[in-house]
């Protein structure tokens, strides 16, 4: 099934042929039309002729061979182009060829098919989602549609917030409401109201604060008691995620839910594996990372006054000032006007420091 482009071009193709045998029509998407022909330019080189006077001559044997009746509007702009506006009567039959047409739509299959990760929709637990989440749902299944219809093995990963300071006034709540209240307030969906009235408690009562901040602890220590009421608050989440997800027709399922809460079994094992990597380094008790592919620091080079000097330090240069996140860490001071210079400034906005402390 030919494509709408190569349908167009069938009815230009010959007209080209017809006044310069291997001539190109040139035809492409344009900005200020559905469709622009280019090719009018070279021919007319090539024939030495005006190139307007060319294109209008392509315009009119087009014309002549049935481009009005996949064109609303066709005309000569500029130098030479020939912009093309299609019909809705064209455009609708095109899409009925689609859905008639074979399950693969004629898109040509990836020769080396490769393993895609496609992370979308992401929403937070215990909250309603928003059209932030609609905007990431609707692009990312797109994405997962076409990467397959090539024949590509997609992984689709719905990472949901599920982890971290927010669920300790939560599983508060839910300790305060009761937890038969708290399941059906949950069960039909009135998450964000949940969500406030905890919220609300956190910060107007010190004492919720501090038993929130408590709990919070238990969870990441893994209190079997708290997990399990942290549970019913990703279970009753996941409920209405997947309600809203199958409604908007996408291919995200349950098993496609990775949380947050799956790298906390990780992260010990992780923290001891970092350090022995060549991009870590050590800096007293913190450690610090220089990512691979962003400017390192000890390659931090302006366009103007800035020489390059090692961004972790004990012993602070001058015009370096002291990183709030870290002792021994220190931040080199800059009054370049580089966009990208990485150092800060009081006299302009900044990257972050190229090197962060993570522990």
């Amino acid at each position: 099934m030919p494509g709408l482009l190569a349908t167009v071009d069938a009815v230009l193709a010959p007209v080209f042929e017809q006044l310069q045998p291997g001539a190109q029509s040139g035809l492409r998407p344009s900005q200020r039309a559905d469709l622009q022909v280019d090719g009018a330019l070279g021919l007319a080189r090539a024939l030495g002729r005006p190139p307007r006077e060319v294109a209008e001559d392509i315009l009119a044997r087009a014309r002549a061979a049935g481009l009005e009746a996949i064109c609303d509007g066709a005309e000569v702009a500029g130098p030479g182009f020939i912009n093309l506006v299609l019909s809705a009567d064209f455009l609708a039959r095109q899409l009925g060829n689609v859905v008639s047409g074979p399950a693969d739509m004629g898109v040509a299959r990836a020769p080396r098919p490769l393993t895609v990760v496609v992370d979308y929709a992401a929403p937070n637990a215990a909250k309603e989602m928003h059209v932030g989440h609609l905007r990431s749902a609707i692009i990312g299944d797109c994405l997962v549609r076409l990467l397959e219809l090539e024949g590509h093995k997609v992984i689709r990963e719905n990472h949901i917030g599920d982890w971290g300071t927010p669920f300790g006034m939560l599983i508060e709540h839910l300790v305060d409401v009761g937890e038969e209240e708290a399941a059906q307030e949950l069960a039909i969906g009135d998450l964000e109201a949940f969500y406030q009235a905890a919220r609300r408690a956190y910060d107007g009562d010190p004492a919720f604060g501090e038993r929130s901040r408590q709990r919070v602890v238990l969870l990441q220590s893994g209190d079997p008691e708290t997990l399990r009421l942290w549970r019913s608050f990703v279970d009753h989440s996941v409920n209405y995620f997947d309600q809203s997800l199958r409604r908007l027709g996408t291919k995200l399922t349950r098993d496609d839910v990775v949380g947050e809460s799956y790298y906390n079994s990780l992260y010990r094992k992780s923290s001891k594996t970092f350090p022995k990597k060549a991009y870590w380094s050590r800096a007293r008790a913190p450690f610090a990372s220089s990512l691979p592919g962003l400017p390192t620091a000890r390659a931090n080079r302006c366009r103007s006054s800035c020489r390059t000097q090692s961004a972790v330090t004990t012993t602070p240069p001058p015009t370096w000032r002291r990183s709030g996140t870290a002792s021994s860490v220190w931040v080199p001071t800059c009054s370049c006007t580089w966009w990208a210079c990485p150092r800060p400034s009081t006299s302009r906005w900044s990257l972050p420091p190229p090197v962060w402390p993570v522990g």
